[in-house]
């Protein structure tokens, strides 16, 4: 993997991107059978080591509390959520959807809807053009991502998170028209039950038709393991 060694040089020159980039690029083709999981941890580990500044430390333990939440060989959701919570603290919408997500599912902390609501929210509310320009890992975490599981925590209603239909199919279209397959599903759902919106059936196949090519054309989602954490 010639991109992948070329970053890791630039990293043990000093280049301060250079093992922050080679743990992105390897940890991204990655899945549980995978040898190389420790190997994506252990450049990251080294980035931390290098790097001083608050963004670039906070991408790679952004990387890292992911690869301790999605990989079963190094799986530790304690660690994960010191790592994301340090990240999150400079803003990192990746590290804060994450964080959010743990919450929602009691991984590493205890289960707590109204954070993981004001988590989401923030994480919104910092990705735009500045925070995606300093963000190497959006290529993981997407802001249909965030859009959809607020959507749903809305949609549905959770703990103390009061329901709200609007803002949920508000939040899911806005997904939905960046090709996000549980999105659009959902809201075929919505139109197929009438859930607030007018009963169409003829709406609900059709989108229920393009949520099946949107996940033929992009695969598995790099989230796709937080429904199972």
């Amino acid at each position: 993997m010639e991109a992948l060694d070329w970053y890791q040089q630039a990293g043990e020159k000093g280049e301060l991107l250079g093992f922050v980039r080679a743990g992105l690029l390897l940890a991204s083709k990655l899945n549980d059978e995978s040898p190389q999981v420790q190997q994506a941890q252990e450049l990251l580990l080294r980035a931390l080591e290098q790097v001083g500044g608050q963004e670039l430390r906070g991408e790679a333990e952004a990387l890292l509390g992911w690869i301790h939440l999605k990989f079963l060989a190094v799986r530790d959701p304690f660690r994960a959520v010191q790592l994301l919570r340090s990240s999150s603290s400079n803003g990192h919408a990746g590290a804060l959807f994450l964080l959010a997500c743990c919450h929602l599912r009691g991984a590493g902390v205890p289960t707590d809807e109204q954070e993981a609501e004001t988590l989401l929210r923030s994480a919104l509310d910092s990705w735009g053009v500045s925070s995606r320009k300093r963000s190497f890992s959006h290529t993981l975490w997407c802001i249909s991502d965030i859009q959809f599981t607020l959507g749903q925590l809305y949609l549905h209603g959770c703990g103390d998170v009061q329901q709200d239909v609007s803002k949920g199919l508000t939040l899911l279209g806005a997904a939905s028209e960046q090709k996000h397959a549980g999105a659009t599903r959902l809201l075929a759902d919505c139109f197929q039950a009438g859930r607030g919106c007018g009963r169409d059936d003829t709406k609900a196949a059709s989108l229920r038709a393009r949520a099946t090519r949107e996940e033929r054309e992009k695969g598995t989602s790099p989230m796709s393991f937080l429904q199972h954490l």
